[in-house]
This record gives structure tokens, C-alpha cells and sequence, in this order.
């Protein structure tokens, strides 16, 4: 497998051009997405110089939203939290890390920040409009890592007319299917 980042180089570190460019601009086009973007939990300003925190999808209520870490990407939303963890960290991850939550197992040290960034768009947008979900957890293996290596089965009921399945890596998405 060819990576794209070098030894000691986190894949997620993403400038604020980047996440405008490739997560905010493509999610304001959704009439659902009530966007924020903090840093320092404040309204991020460009001229400020800190680098963006958190995008925020429902307005003042800050439940459904993604928290950039470096290392680590999460998308939170109906008190459940999916997790993309940098590849080359990931051996450091305890089950006390990722309990309860969604870890994304997929590759993502051969991807572009572009590439990540247009994966938590699909994510996010297939979140937009939740009403409830069910997660189903089934354990695969723990080789290798100090945490459990599952795949999960994500159910979604969504205020959205469509139904459909979508599966990335270890997870599956139900969205409307009964």
C-alpha cells in the first residue's frame, strides 16, 4: 500500500482552507445542515489565525457536529460518536478509547486530505435529518490493536425519502430500511 504521508506525519491535520474548501462549501449547498464553525468554542474567524475545531451541522444545539483532533476525526450526532483514527496511532487505542463508539477501520493514510475530507462529507450527509438510530456491533478481531476491531450496522430512520445501503469499510449504513 502506498501512503501519502510520511513517518511521523498525522494524515488529519487539515489546514482551514481545506476543511472550507472540501467540507463546509459542499455541506452549505444542504438546506438541513445549519452550519457553525468554532474554534476556542467561538465563531471561527478567518483573520484569527487559530485553526478550526469543530464544524457544527445543527445551528446553537452543537449535538450533531465534527471535531478535528489531528490524529483523530470524529462526527458526533445522536449521542453517538464515529471515530476516524489515523492509521499509524491507532496501535495506541485502548477499548477504553473506542468503547461505545463507531471506529472506522478503513485505510486512511493513502488518502489525500481531500479524499478524507470528502469521506466525512458522505458521512455526515448520510447523518443529515436523523430522527433515531440503532447500532449493531459485532466484534471481528483484536489482532494487533489494544481495542476490539468490529463492524457496524448502522440504522438509520431519516426525515429523507430515500432508502438505501451504504457500506464503508467496516460500516454499514441503513438508511430508511425496515
Amino acid at each position: 500500500m502506498s501512503y501519502v504521508y510520511e513517518e511521523g506525519q498525522v494524515c488529519m491535520d487539515f489546514s482551514n482552507e481545506e476543511i472550507i474548501s472540501y467540507l463546509v462549501e459542499p455541506l452549505s449547498k444542504n438546506p438541513k445542515a445549519e452550519l457553525r464553525i468554532l474554534s476556542d468554542d467561538e465563531e471561527f474567524l478567518p483573520s484569527s489565525g487559530k485553526m478550526i475545531e469543530y464544524v457544527v451541522l445543527d445551528g446553537e444545539n452543537e449535538d450533531f457536529h465534527v471535531s478535528f483532533y489531528r490524529h483523530q476525526t470524529s462526527i458526533f450526532f445522536l449521542n453517538e460518536e464515529i471515530m476516524l483514527i489515523d492509521d499509524a496511532i491507532k496501535e495506541k487505542y485502548t477499548s477504553s478509547d473506542t468503547y461505545g463508539n463507531v471506529v472506522y477501520e478503513g485505510s486512511l493514510r493513502d488518502k489525500s486530505h481531500k479524499e478524507i475530507l470528502e469521506l466525512i462529507y458522505e458521512l455526515v450527509t448520510l447523518l443529515i435529518g436523523a430522527k433515531s438510530i440503532s447500532i449493531e456491533e459485532i466484534k471481528i478481531s483484536q489482532v494487533g490493536l489494544e481495542y476490539p476491531k468490529c463492524e457496524y450496522k448502522i440504522k438509520i430512520t431519516s426525515d429523507e425519502v430515500v432508502t438505501k445501503i451504504v457500506k464503508y469499510a467496516n460500516i454499514t449504513f441503513y438508511l430508511n430500511v425496515t
